[in-house]
């Protein structure tokens, strides 16, 4: 028996996380199940560096569906189960078709769970990793109600908009990420292969280079030195940036700060009510009733303000509150969000409306994130020039002082 520290939801969309002992990932899971909740993770705890190298190795044997094979899978599974096919045969045809192996492995594993009698989302379940809890849940509304290919269909649909907008941010940012490496490795080569050319014909000078030469050079003659100790001072920035941006937003102080910056504060509202009204819209369209398709939303949201405002909505509509009304004071959510969500109320088409308020915040999402970058690049161009020129003007102003010495 091992000990793994888990990651679930509750039927309230609260995550909570502990420990159990259980002889390997799959039991923690099906334990968690037992219990109500939605397993998220489960990894080995206090384990030796040997273990966690194999549990490691099981797990990428096992586990590894990327954005684009969760929704190929989706879709074909869809697109099969609608042509009238059993799900095992669906199934046995899928694995037939994949060479990849971890794929195979995936779905050999669910394929075998079905043909021993169990659901499909028991069987889904088990890789929390790659099928979140609002696709269980669909699974399940889809088996409840006979209508399996329709919740594959809603689903596919679901993912296929979450893909091609993580796409566009992806493709949007590649850009400014290439200007960032080419500055990098400018710098790297400046301070590598050209200042040290430059520096002997100042060795034996007795007069004192400018300040900006002396700094430049310096660094120069260090970084040849320790270039090594350079690289690890980076990449330990870099992951204690991450790791500070990643506890910074789990402070909601910070994340209300954040939503009032020019730009930045309008794409964070957008790209979580769009995120909060396609999953929410999605599970309506899958049967499930209000008070579960908001419960398990929440999961579909990354900001904790807003989490926590969904929340409350859901206390709200406990209470017998509508569920506009229990939004009205929204940070995320602007007043005409909030608006045509009453009327998709009052008109009984709220699904209608969330999936369209969806549409429009992604379309926002992507022209926002565009018009950041307008204001970006030239930023980083700028920088590039400058860093270039200072190094330049380094060694002139170094030229300079040596002549100044012969004449």
């Amino acid at each position: 028996m091992s000990k793994y520290h888990y990651k679930a939801l509750t039927a309230n969309g609260d995550q909570i996380e502990g420990s159990l002992e259980a002889i390997d990932e799959k039991s923690v899971v099906k334990n968690l199940q037992t219990q109500g909740y939605y397993p998220i993770t489960a990894t080995l705890e206090n384990s030796s560096l040997k273990d966690r190298l194999i549990n490691s190795i099981t797990k990428n044997e096992t586990i590894g569906f990327s954005g684009k094979e969760l929704l190929s899978f989706t879709q074909n599974l869809s697109t099969l189960l609608n042509s009238g096919l059993p799900l095992d045969h669906a199934l046995r045809i899928l694995v037939k078709n994949h060479k990849e192996k971890k794929t195979a492995n995936i779905l050999n594993t669910i394929y075998d769970e079905i043909k021993a009698g169990n659901s499909l989302s028991n069987s889904l379940s088990r890789f929390p990793h790659i099928f979140d809890s609002l696709y269980i849940a669909m699974i399940k509304s889809g088996e409840a109600s006979g209508s399996l290919g329709q919740a594959f269909l809603n689903l596919s649909a679901h993912i296929d908009k979450r893909q091609k907008l993580k796409s566009e941010i992806v493709s949007a940012l590649t850009y400014p990420a290439l200007l960032m490496v080419i500055s990098i490795l400018s710098l790297f080569f400046l301070l590598t292969f050209v200042i040290p050319r430059f520096i002997p014909m100042f060795a034996g000078s007795e007069q004192t280079l400018p300040l900006l030469s002396r700094i430049v050079f310096s660094l120069s003659a260090s970084f040849n030195q320790y270039w090594w100790l350079y690289i690890i001072a980076t990449l330990f920035v870099v992951f204690l940036c991450n790791y500070a941006f990643q506890h910074m937003l789990k402070r909601n102080s910070i994340n209300n700060k954040l939503l009032v910056l020019p730009l930045f504060g309008a794409t964070i509202k957008s790209h979580q009510t769009a995120n909060f009204t396609r999953a929410s819209a999605t599970l309506l369209k899958n049967g499930l009733n209000l008070i579960d398709s908001l419960n398990l939303s929440v999961a579909a949201v990354s900001y904790e303000t807003f989490k926590h405002e969904i929340k409350l909505a859901i206390t709200g509509l406990k209470e017998g509150r509508k569920l506009s009304d229990s939004l009205q004071h929204s940070l995320i959510l602007s007043p005409l969000t909030v608006d045509l969500i009453k009327i998709g109320e009052e008109s009984g088409k709220l699904e209608e409306m969330l999936l369209k308020i969806a549409e429009n915040c992604e379309q926002e999402t992507d022209i926002n994130i565009k018009r950041i970058l307008v204001f970006l690049e030239p930023i980083l161009i700028l920088g590039l020039g400058v860093m270039v020129a200072l190094v330049i003007l380094s060694v002139l102003l170094a030229m300079l002082s040596l002549n100044d010495i012969i004449i």
